[in-house]
């Protein structure tokens, strides 16, 4: 999953800054490209699919540098420069009564079988949870939930039926204590202020579901989450400005984001900005 965002009109520049930023990267073929936090990006068509041509890092990234991962093109639009700084760090992202929620493709670095919609709120579903082989997956309610008998090693301190459905429920999450067991729509689930190992901020109800939020994902730390306040919006938006750039008569007034999840990824960015 991805964003896209379409920046607004105070950050544009005309065709000539654009040839110019072309040339001070040493490319003068790439007229019409944008700078993202000194990036040099320009678009190129691959088997008629938009992509980018990253090129030209410099020095000066600071704390871009461990926020920007990768970019190519993709298809979810984001009109705003806060849901764009989001985007730079989040593998994907949804909002939930004005609450970031943040999901990533792998839940404790096993790689998720599939991602399924539970009233807009993008849920990661894998065949193992935790390094122990679930005896089964099932459907409740529209949720898929990967079922064993024993809980990240933890012997379950009970198995309930509900439903019919045999639920082995712990109260250790990923081998940290559980602060309550909640009852949802009759489904036991223990739920924790750590996710990933990270101590989450908050936890809150969504629709329903709780959900451990932290400012934290995937090691990389979020400068703020969707429903936080900005004190100092317009320098931020200001600086943003001085960073991206985009010719609305060279079709660069919508530039797709798409930041992954997987760590490798981020490490070999990560060098490649060094």
């Amino acid at each position: 999953m991805a964003s896209m965002i379409k920046v607004k009109n105070r950050c544009m520049r005309d065709e000539n800054v654009d040839h110019e930023l072309g040339k001070a990267v040493g490319n003068e073929d790439r007229v019409g490209g944008v700078q993202i936090a000194g990036l040099y990006i320009t678009k190129k068509t691959v088997n008629g699919i938009g992509q980018v041509d990253v090129s030209a890092v410099n020095d000066g990234l600071q704390k871009w540098d461990v926020l920007m991962k990768r970019l190519v093109f993709n298809e979810i639009f984001v009109d705003t420069v806060k849901d764009l700084l989001i985007a730079l760090f989040t593998n994907l992202h949804v909002t939930a009564d004005n609450l970031l929620v943040t999901v990533a493709e792998v839940l404790n670095w096993v790689e998720a079988d599939f991602i399924t919609n539970i009233d807009s709120l993008y849920v990661t579903v894998a065949e193992v949870l935790n390094w122990v082989e679930a005896d089964f997956i099932t459907n409740i309610d529209g949720l898929y939930v990967a079922v064993a008998e024993v809980v990240n090693g933890v012997e379950a301190d009970f198995i309930t039926n509900i439903d019919g459905l045999y639920v082995a429920v712990a109260e250790v999450v990923n081998g940290v204590e559980a602060d309550f067991i909640a009852n949802i729509d009759g489904l036991l689930v223990a739920v924790a202020e750590v996710v990933n190992g990270v101590e989450a901020d908050f936890i809150t109800n969504i629709d329903g579901l709780y959900v451990a939020v932290a400012e934290v994902v995937n090691g990389v730390k979020a400068d703020f989450i969707a429903n936080t306040i900005f004190k100092e919006i317009d320098t931020m938006v200001a600086d943003f400005c001085n960073r991206f750039y985009y010719s609305s008569t060279l079709e660069w007034d919508i530039i797709y984001i798409l930041v992954s999840a997987k760590v490798m990824e981020v490490n070999m960015l990560g060098r490649l900005l060094r």
